[in-house]
């Protein structure tokens, strides 16, 4: 994620399972080849899930994988927002078969581009004309205003869990 908050949780995943980690932009699909489990992790901006292009553009080799995909962003994790990302990011053929999980993040906003920032604002406009806004309404708020960084490592505490299960255990 352009904050960092993805290759945090990346890191701290890593050092819980001892896996090896890789950057999409850097890593050749025949190294990837020899791993039995294949963590996704991306920035979700507008819906959209970092990463997912890498996934799309070598699923003829990749369909064979076990895959994970994960998805860090700021809003609240909920069942209702794991569906609008999947149905924003998956194909047909990949739904069912490849799990998502969310990770909560923050906002740097010393790293946001001037687009970045303008996304920002419109959320932030919407948000405030909202007239009986929710606690995610406000939690949002807050975290666009950058008071809240919810990147803690207990987020993953699940993924770890459901990596080290029977069939999706790594093979190093």
């Amino acid at each position: 994620s352009k904050g960092g908050h993805t290759k945090q949780y990346a890191t701290w995943l890593k050092e819980e399972t001892q896996a090896d980690l890789f950057e999409c932009e850097k890593i050749s699909i025949e190294k990837l080849l020899g791993y039995d489990l294949i963590v996704i992790a991306g920035g979700v901006y507008s819906n959209s899930l970092n990463g997912m292009s890498f996934f799309k553009k070598n699923y003829s080799v990749l369909k064979f994988k076990k895959v994970i995909f994960v998805a860090v962003g700021i809003l609240p994790v909920k069942q209702e927002m794991e569906k609008v990302i999947i149905d924003k990011n998956y194909t047909d053929e990949m739904k069912n078969k490849y799990p998502l999980f969310q990770l909560r993040s923050g906002i740097d906003k010393s790293k946001l581009t001037i687009a970045d920032k303008l996304l920002v604002a419109a959320w932030r406009a919407k948000i405030n004309k909202i007239e009986d806004r929710t606690n995610d309404d406000i939690m949002l708020l807050g975290v666009i205003d950058g008071m809240t960084d919810f990147t803690k490592k207990e987020n993953i505490n699940y993924l770890v869990e459901y990596i080290n299960k029977g069939r999706w255990k790594l093979t190093m």
